[in-house]
């Protein structure tokens, strides 16, 4: 800790280790984990100074609070030293809200945005969480997060069907959608 603050008063940049992201076991995912914080700082940073600058605009002065992957809730200050812990807050959002909004305390939310798709599970009021930490960019991590299944297929993507196949992307309407996938129809 010591290194840190030291680091923080020679560079005046934010410094987060690895340990303050996650505690359990796993050093290589604990480094991923803190070098995907790093990179998220700058854009944290800029997305919620624009939210702040927003709001002020417009004469209100509230309490920023931001949703976490597993459902909690932390400072806006907590959440700029640790970006990525928000990174899956949409469908975590989702599930809460669509729970929440139906008023039933077990269900499967389906969470289709521009360019993916994401599915959960809420049981007794209760999400899963994910056993080893969500998969953020192809790279595994400690982020502690509700247990959900991505499809890089989201409403924007380009479905057809061809020589009794069902072909998905690349080539989405309005944005690209990530990869082609050829589903044979039996």
């Amino acid at each position: 800790m010591r290194v840190k603050t030291l680091i923080q008063e020679l560079t005046g940049l934010p410094v987060v280790c690895g340990h303050e992201l996650a505690q359990s076991l796993g050093a290589y995912e604990r480094g991923v984990t803190a070098y995907l914080n790093a990179q998220l700082l700058p854009v944290a940073e800029g997305f919620l100074k624009t939210v702040v600058s927003e709001i002020e605009s417009r004469g209100l002065n509230p309490r920023i609070a931001m949703l976490r992957c597993d459902g909690s809730v932390v400072s806006m200050h907590e959440a700029l030293k640790k970006p990525i812990e928000s990174v899956f807050s949409g469908p975590a959002a989702s599930l809460l809200g669509a729970s929440y909004l139906s008023g039933q305390e077990t269900c499967t939310v389906i969470d289709v945005g521009g360019t993916s798709t994401d599915v959960s599970l809420i049981q007794k009021g209760l999400p899963h969480l994910s056993e080893t930490g969500e998969v953020v960019g192809g790279w595994q991590t400690k982020v502690r997060a509700f247990r959900m299944e991505t499809s890089a297929t989201g409403g924007d993507s380009h479905i057809w069907v061809q020589g009794g196949n069902i072909n998905i992307g690349p080539d989405g309407l309005f944005l690209s959608a990530g990869q082609q996938l050829c589903i044979p129809i039996s």
